[in-house]
C-alpha cells in the first residue's frame, strides 16, 4: 500500500504515524487524543483512518462542534486500480499534521510504505506477554528499516492501559526502557479514555474527575514532542 499526499499548500505536513503488528494495543486512542491535542493548539490536523472498523472516524462523528476542528480520511483507491493499492489523500490546505491511525497486522511492503514520509512513528504497547513478543518483533523491523532506508524517521514507545505497581507493568518497563528506542510515556488503564472517546474528545478536553492524573501522563509525550516542533507555540 503506497500512500500518496496530495496537497496545494507549500506547508509540509509532519506526519506521525501510530503503528504496531498487534491489534488491540490502543493505536486510535493514541491517535485521536494526539489529534485533538494538537488541534486544541490552533494546528491544522487531519487523522487518516486505515483500521477497518474506521473507529477514529466514528470519532471525529461525534465530535461538539464547539470543538476544535480535526479533519477526517478514509483514504480511497486510485482510478486506475493498479496492482500496488495506491491511495490518495487529499489533504486541506494549510494542513500542519497529519496523525496515521493503522490497522493490526501491518508488515512488509505495507509497512515499508507507510513510514517511507512518516517524521515519527508511535508504537503503543500492552502489558502482557503475548504483545511485548510482537512488540519485539516489530521495533526490531522498525529499527531495521529506519537505520536501512529510512533514517530521518524516529521510533517511540509508549506503555499503554498501565497498572503501576504490577508485576506486568514492572516487565513492561523493563522490556521498553531496554528496546532501544525513546521510552516517551506511560498512560494508566483508566475509564476515562472511554467516556472521552463516546464523546468525541480527548482526554485534555475531557471535563471529569480525575482526569487531571491523565493529563499528566500525557505531558512526558508532549515535552518530547516538543524539541522536534511537534508541538505548536505558545
Amino acid at each position: 500500500m503506497v500512500l500518496t499526499l496530495l496537497t496545494n499548500t507549500a506547508i509540509k505536513p509532519k506526519r506521525i504515524v501510530i503503528a504496531n503488528a498487534k491489534g488491540g494495543c490502543g493505536k486510535t486512542t493514541i491517535a485521536t487524543n494526539l489529534a485533538a491535542y494538537l488541534a486544541n493548539r490552533n494546528k491544522n490536523t487531519v487523522l487518516l483512518d486505515l483500521d477497518n472498523q474506521a473507529s477514529s472516524m466514528l470519532w471525529i462523528k461525534n465530535r461538539a462542534r464547539k470543538t476544535p476542528i480535526i479533519t477526517g480520511i478514509i483514504p480511497h483507491k486510485n482510478a486506475e486500480h493498479t496492482a500496488t493499492r495506491t491511495w490518495q489523500m487529499r489533504l486541506p490546505p494549510g494542513t500542519h499534521f497529519l496523525i496515521i491511525d493503522t490497522p493490526g497486522g501491518l508488515n512488509g511492503f505495507a509497512l515499508s510504505d507507510m513510514i517511507y514520509a512518516a517524521d515519527l512513528v508511535i508504537v503503543p504497547v500492552l502489558a502482557s506477554a503475548i504483545d511485548m513478543d510482537a512488540a519485539e518483533k516489530f521495533i526490531s523491523t522498525l529499527k531495521k528499516l529506519t537505520q536501512n532506508v529510512m533514517p530521518k524517521v524516529n521510533i517511540a514507545v509508549i506503555a499503554n492501559r498501565t497498572r503501576r505497581g504490577s508485576k506486568s507493568f514492572n516487565l513492561l518497563y523493563q522490556f521498553l526502557t531496554s528496546s532501544g528506542v525513546p521510552y516517551i510515556g506511560t498512560l494508566r488503564d483508566t475509564q476515562n479514555y472511554a467516556k472521552a472517546a463516546q464523546s468525541g474528545l480527548g482526554i485534555h478536553e475531557l471535563q471529569t474527575a480525575g482526569v487531571e492524573k491523565d493529563i499528566t501522563q500525557w505531558q512526558s509525550i508532549i515535552s518530547w514532542l516538543q524539541p522536534m516542533e511537534f508541538a505548536a507555540p505558545q
